[in-house]
């Protein structure tokens, strides 16, 4: 049981690298919209001027593992026990893994100015973050003493994780500048969930085996930080939204268009702060045990028991404050028409993304193929830890409705999926790289259709003001001048 728990650890602990998914950029969907703000979800002539959701929620998940423990990790999933095959001990090589969500429960857009195309909308959802990266070292010691050879090991136990968890609830305002440039602003108000880290910075192992190998043991020091705010595990009122753990984040997005069709996009997103005070604890720890019964089939419930001990053992009541997975990306796309009656479309797009906070950098590419409401999407990524990634979409998005679903993990879940089926070649496999995801979303457009001023049934007064942006741009710094009657 404690070996399922431990892999359940490794499999669910959010992870800050990969939390963003890139196969809705430049889609115009309503989840595009929100995760780049400077993206429009209505179209002039053609749609209706609200969009939303209908609480129906709209996620993207995934999970990933790279490393030497992959082989080590399937065993645990699909056998049940594992010899650690692949685990190189002795000479600290780190295994990385992690999953993430974002899910949209409520999202409402309404076009509010044709002058300047303008876009309000709110939203709630709820994200995780974070990041893990475990040692072989450490996955074999919840296997017992058997790979140990050598006394002393040092070093080889400095792990470190850190996750959370929170709500955010989001205004967000669109506004077309002029024929060159779009932008949007989101402005969330965070309620934090959960927060548990883990940083290990030194660490030290003296291994003893007994001739029977029945009263194995090891003495095990640990120093590092521990820092929850939770005891054992959230109970059913963290998961509401309060302002019990407050905080805050801002996203600004930039969209740069020219009449050869070419679109940029320039982004900050998700900046921001977190402040966990309610129940919450810190932990300074410099400690040594002695963890028995290495060789009989408690080792790891041992090994899990002693190092909660140690890390939680002497905690105290303290806050502290945590940053978002704030990122900064360029993104860009162009359209092509592929037939002269413009029924079938291509438009590549490409992201590359950096973390601002934390360690991570992704560059994707993505091939959209459309036929009338269809759209077929292919998408490759690639990260600083040198993960491929290989992902699928399907989209139908009508003037009224719009429905997409997909994977950018297409190959890791069909690893996954052939090694649940029971084949023992892809168990046995020695990958480094393993991960599984899918993301979908829906809403619907409603209400007044949005009209140019050429196809306008009427011609409202002041239709011809700029946007809220561009008028108070030009209020600061384009002020009328004092006339001199001198």
């Amino acid at each position: 049981m404690h070996k399922k728990l431990l892999l359940l650890f490794i499999l669910i602990a959010p992870v800050s690298a990969f939390a963003q998914r890139y196969s809705h950029y430049f889609t115009g969907t309503m989840f595009d919209s929100f995760e780049n703000p400077s993206q429009s979800v209505f179209k002039i002539d053609t749609t209706q001027n609200m969009a939303f959701n209908f609480f129906v929620p709209n996620f993207t998940t995934n999970a990933f593992l790279t490393g030497n423990g992959v082989r080590t990790i399937k065993e645990y999933l699909f056998y049940g026990s594992s010899t650690n095959p692949g685990l190189t001990i002795g000479e600290n090589k780190f295994n990385n893994a992690g999953f993430n969500a974002n899910i949209y429960l409520a999202m409402f857009k309404l076009f509010t100015s044709l002058s300047g195309r303008e876009e309000i909308g709110v939203s709630a959802q709820i994200r995780g973050e974070g990041g893990a990266k475990v040692t072989d070292e450490t996955l074999g010691l919840f296997n017992g003493a058997t790979n140990f050879t050598q006394v002393p090991y040092g070093s080889l136990f400095n792990d470190s994780y850190h996750a959370q968890t929170y709500h955010q609830l989001s205004f967000t305002y669109r506004e077309t500048l002029n024929k060159k440039f779009s932008i949007g602003i989101k402005l969330s108000a965070l309620s934090g969930i959960a927060y548990n880290s883990l940083d290990i910075t030194n660490s030290s192992a003296s291994f003893y085996k007994s001739p029977t190998n029945l009263n194995d043991s090891v003495i095990l020091n640990l120093a590092g930080k521990y820092r929850s705010s939770f005891n054992n595990h959230p109970n059913s009122s963290d998961y509401l939204p309060t302002f019990r753990n407050p905080g805050a984040s801002v996203s600004v997005s930039i969209e740069q268009h020219n009449e050869d069709g070419i679109y940029i996009m320039y982004n900050i997103k998700d900046l921001g702060l977190i402040y966990w005070r309610h129940n919450t604890f810190v932990n300074s720890f410099d400690s040594t045990a002695t963890i028995g019964g290495l060789s009989t089939s408690d080792a790891g419930k041992n090994v899990n028991n002693t190092i909660t001990n140690v890390i939680t053992a002497h905690r105290f009541a303290s806050t502290f404050t945590t940053p978002t997975d704030g990122r900064i990306e360029i993104s860009g796309t162009k359209y092509f028409w592929l037939d002269d009656a413009k029924i079938f479309k291509y438009n590549p797009v490409f992201v590359a993304s950096k973390q601002i906070f934390y360690r991570g950098a992704t560059g994707a590419l993505i091939n959209n193929f459309n036929f009338k409401t269809f759209t077929i999407g292919v998408t490759t990524s690639y990260d600083d830890l040198k993960q491929f990634d290989l992902g699928g979409q399907f989209m139908i998005k009508s003037k009224k409705a719009e429905f997409f679903i997909g994977c950018e993990q297409v190959l890791g879940a069909n690893e996954l999926r052939r090694a649940n089926g029971g084949n023992i070649a892809v168990i046995g496999q020695n990958s480094q790289h393993l991960s599984a995801g899918v993301f979908m979303g829906f809403a619907l457009k409603f209400g007044h259709e949005i009209q140019s001023h050429a196809n306008a049934d009427y011609i409202p007064m002041g239709y011809e003001e700029d946007g809220f942006i561009k008028r108070t741009f030009k209020a600061i710094f384009f002020k009328d001048k004092p006339v001199n009657h001198d």
